[in-house]
């Protein structure tokens, strides 16, 4: 053989593991037999939601909830929480609030009905509402969740369920817009990353994202200490209104 046939030759010790890998990928996001709200949800929600109830207390989930209890503690009224997952944030509600736990993930929501609770548990995402009327909630809140919707279908949904005058309060994992390398490599991990999140992008510019949607903003960037790498630190904190 040539040395140009050789060098021509398919290098098969990095396409054959490749090619493994992306078949169990594609079985993984493919539909399982579980079903959510908008249609049967991907193998992986499974793996990821029994990852997500064994963090539960731990120190990403601490931070979280201290970084909110100020924003959360001072919500009146209706209270929307999409995207509700391990529950962790319902003893942050006061009693006197009317709290409405949505999650579409069917292995996280049995977790959420096992909670003891005053929270109305319903199955349904924030791309899909209906089962909440117009301008009923005084507040929607969206901690770690708008990163995996469609903002698209999302963004409107929220206006529709807001009442006048209410607003969204938000905890988002965002791209850093400040650091070059640092946003280059969220770009070039979030594919991956939404994989084993459950569809959570870290390259999105929500700020701007909202803003062209209609909302009033006012927050500003966390970077989440506990947060096992650092392209996962980036986060945006506040709340929006709908202009």
């Amino acid at each position: 053989m040539a040395k140009g046939d050789k060098d021509d030759a398919p290098p098969w010790a990095l396409v054959l593991p490749l090619t493994v890998i992306s078949c169990i990928i594609a079985i993984l996001a493919s539909p399982g037999s579980a079903q959510g709200p908008d249609g049967y949800v991907p193998r992986f929600q499974s793996f990821t939601a029994e990852f997500a109830l064994s963090r539960r207390g731990g120190p990403v989930e601490t931070e979280l909830k201290s970084a909110l209890a100020p924003l959360l503690g001072q919500l009146k009224g209706r209270v929307l929480q999409v995207g509700a997952g391990t529950g962790a944030l319902l003893d942050l509600y006061s009693s006197t609030k009317q709290v409405v736990a949505a999650e579409e993930c069917p292995f996280l929501l049995k977790h959420l009905r096992s909670i003891d609770g005053t929270a109305e548990i319903m199955n349904m995402s924030v791309t899909n509402m209906s089962g909440i009327p117009n301008a009923s909630i005084d507040a929607v809140v969206a901690v770690r969740t708008l990163c995996t919707a469609n903002h698209t279908a999302a963004l409107p949904e929220i206006k529709r369920v807001l009442k006048s005058g209410g607003k969204l309060v938000l905890l988002e994992p965002v791209i850093d817009l400040g650091d070059r390398a640092m946003r280059r490599l969220q770009m070039l991990a979030s594919p991956a990353y939404e994989i084993v999140s459950q569809g959570c992008r870290i390259d999105d510019d929500l700020a701007g994202i909202l803003a062209s949607a209609g909302f009033v903003l006012d927050v500003s960037p966390l970077s989440l200490a506990s947060a096992s790498l650092p392209i996962l630190r980036p986060h945006l904190l506040g709340t929006a209104q709908a202009s």
